[in-house]
């Protein structure tokens, strides 16, 4: 069980290195939603992955 953080943790992060590589390379391409939307989105997706490596060191 403990190990599922972990691992989910650790998948959300290579795929946000991945993704940030990508735009990086690519800066004509845009989502379509609003710029704020976007902030959001990220904060939220970061915030996830640090509550899973906190469950994963917490339940450790």
């Amino acid at each position: 069980m403990m190990k599922k953080y972990l691992i989910i943790g650790i998948g959300m992060l290579v795929c946000m290195i991945l993704f940030i590589g990508f735009a990086l390379y690519n800066p004509q391409l845009s989502l379509p939603i609003s710029l704020n939307l976007t902030y959001v989105i990220y904060l939220v997706y970061i915030l996830i992955i640090v509550i899973m490596f906190i469950f994963y060191f917490k339940t450790k």
